[in-house]
C-alpha cells in the first residue's frame, strides 16, 4: 500500500516533518488572506448582570429589526418586556390586554386565564407568536398563533388554533398502550407542526 507510513523510517520521518510544515503555514496564511482574525469582547458581549422587571416565567426573547430586544412570557395576555441591551428590562404590557383573547377562554377555563411558554420568533417585518392555553387538571389544551409587525402591547392580530387536543381520560403514569404515541414523540410532532405552519403562514403573510 503506497502511503506516508509505507517509506522506510528515515523517509517517513522527512514526510511528516514536511506535512507538519506545510499544515502550520497553512494555519498562518489561510486566516491572513480571508482577513480573518479573533473576535472580541466588545463584539460579542456578555448580557451582564440582569435589572429592571425580571420576574418572569416561561421568557422567550427574540430581537427587532430596530436592534431592541422583545421578550414574551407567561401571564394572564402573555406579558411582554423590552431591552435595547439584554441587560435591563422593562414591561410594558400585555400582548392582549384587558381579558382580549377570548377564542382561548374555552382551553383556560375563565375570561382571563393564564396563557402559557409563549414561542417569540421575527420573519420578514412580522413577530410570530405562539403559546399554549390550558388548565391545571384538565386534558384540554392548544396552541395559537399571533402575529403584530411592532410587538407591541394590543398590536398582536390572532391568527388562530394550530394545534388542539381533548382527552377525557384520566391520566396514565406508565408507559403509553401499543399503538399510542410515548409523550416525547408527541411534542416533538407538535414542534414540527408549528415550524411547519410559521414557514407557510408567513409565505402566506408576504404575498
Amino acid at each position: 500500500m503506497s502511503s506516508v507510513f509505507s517509506l522506510r523510517p528515515g523517509k517517513r520521518r522527512w514526510r511528516l516533518t514536511g506535512l507538519l510544515a506545510a499544515a502550520l503555514v497553512t494555519a498562518a496564511v489561510v486566516p491572513t488572506a480571508l482577513h480573518l482574525r479573533p473576535a472580541g469582547a466588545a463584539e460579542y458581549p456578555g448580557p451582564g448582570v440582569v435589572s429592571g422587571n425580571t420576574a418572569v416565567h416561561d421568557p422567550s426573547m427574540v430581537k427587532g429589526p430596530d436592534g431592541t430586544y422583545l421578550l414574551a412570557a407567561t401571564a394572564p395576555g402573555l406579558a411582554l418586556r423590552t431591552s435595547t441591551d439584554r441587560t435591563r428590562w422593562t414591561y410594558t404590557g400585555l400582548a392582549f390586554p384587558n381579558g382580549s383573547a377570548t377564542w382561548t377562554d374555552e382551553y383556560t377555563g375563565t375570561s382571563n386565564g393564564n396563557l402559557w411558554a409563549p414561542d417569540l420568533s421575527y420573519r420578514n417585518g412580522t413577530f410570530y407568536l405562539y403559546y399554549a392555553a390550558s388548565s391545571f387538571g384538565k386534558n384540554k389544551s392548544a396552541i395559537f398563533l399571533a402575529t403584530s409587525t411592532t410587538g407591541k402591547p394590543g398590536s398582536w392580530t390572532n391568527q388562530g388554533k394550530v394545534y388542539s387536543h381533548h382527552d377525557q381520560r384520566r391520566p396514565q403514569r406508565h408507559r403509553p398502550q401499543p399503538g399510542r404515541r410515548p409523550q416525547w414523540q408527541v411534542v416533538a410532532l407538535a414542534r414540527l407542526v408549528l415550524d411547519r405552519h410559521q414557514d407557510d403562514r408567513a409565505q402566506s403573510l408576504d404575498r
